[in-house]
């Protein structure tokens, strides 16, 4: 489910999963996680992720290759800007090929289905 309404009420934040429409690409939407905040610094460095020079801790990404395809890069985020990556990193289109995103691309946070509990969920 996508929800429209977590962004007027102040998201992404970092750590959400958000569908994006990608950039460059027709009407395709990808779910990536946001990384970067508006007027961040992003850099990649040691196959880890930095926020203005402080270590991104990412629990989400428990048990999941982390270096490759992490190349040493950075980009500043102007207003209005998210940076987003996808959390299967080596396999990942997201940020790191097509820059940061800008928040009017995002089109809502993504949130999990639930069943009715009538059905068992």
């Amino acid at each position: 489910m996508v929800d429209p309404v977590a962004l007027a009420l102040g998201g992404p934040l970092r750590g959400d999963l958000v569908v994006v429409r990608r950039p460059g690409a027709d009407g395709e939407m990808d779910v990536k996680r946001v990384v970067g905040l508006p007027g961040e610094r992003v850099s990649v460095a040691g196959g880890r992720v930095w926020i203005d020079g402080a270590a991104l801790c990412e629990p989400y990404l428990s048990g999941r290759p982390r270096t490759r395809g992490m190349e040493e890069e950075a980009w500043d985020l102007g207003d209005g800007e998210a940076f987003v990556m996808g959390d299967d990193r080596p396999r990942s289109t997201d940020s790191r090929t097509y820059g940061p995103v800008p928040l009017v691309r995002i089109e809502g946070i993504a949130r999990p289905l639930r069943a009715p509990w009538s059905r068992g969920g």
